[in-house]
């Protein structure tokens, strides 16, 4: 088992794709905590002070120990989901030819967090969530209808981000900057000493 801190978007831009077992359950996060990281990203980029804000850890076991395989997500489904929904109300927020930020823009959000442009099928996203859930966050990805029986908890999430950014227009450079501060601590596990399961049974039971 091996601990990092690093920068959250830097870390998300490094990774191929994150997969979330079969065992987990689905994204549960309500609106006190996409509240709670709004908050935060708020007072980190309006803040000169801080130079970084963590907001948790993300467990993982790689699928494969080759260069750029998925990791298999263990614990930080509900951080990553959420902080996903939050990066797609920004980018449709930002217009095209404008960015708030350096490495704001809407194609860059688009290309670097939610998808991988040079892949594929399922291999271009970058988050693979349970079934249900996945197609819900892909149509909201793409900007498609949603499926019939789509997740409600994933689809109020993302409406919830998209009115606080609505109201948040001249605070667009603070949303960004503070998203950009964002710290985590990443904990790789390896695929045959240690029990992804167990693991993660062991974290939700303790």
């Amino acid at each position: 088992m091996e601990a990092r801190n690093q920068n959250l978007l830097k870390f998300v831009h490094s990774v191929s794709q994150f997969r979330i077992p079969i065992y987990q359950r689905k994204y549960s996060w309500k609106h006190k905590h996409c509240e709670q990281i709004w908050n935060d990203i708020i007072l980190a980029g309006e803040d000169e002070r801080l130079g970084g804000h963590f907001i948790g850890s993300i467990v993982y076991v790689t699928d494969n120990p080759t260069h750029n395989s998925p990791l298999l997500v263990i614990d930080g489904q509900q951080r990553l989901t959420t902080l996903t929904l939050l990066i797609v109300a920004l980018s449709r927020a930002i217009s095209e030819d404008t960015k708030p930020l350096e490495g704001f823009s809407r194609e860059e959000l688009k290309n670097y967090y939610l998808i991988n442009p040079y892949q594929t099928g399922e291999k271009s996203r970058k988050l693979m969530l349970s079934e249900i859930d996945k197609d819900t966050l892909f149509a909201i990805i793409d900007g498609l209808d949603l499926p019939s029986n789509h997740s409600h908890r994933i689809v109020d999430n993302f409406r919830f981000f998209e009115e606080r950014i609505a109201k948040s227009k001249d605070r667009m450079e603070a949303v960004c900057r503070g998203l950009s501060k964002l710290l985590i601590v990443h904990i790789a596990l390896e695929r045959g000493k240690d029990d992804p399961q167990l693991v993660f049974e062991s974290m939700n039971s303790k």
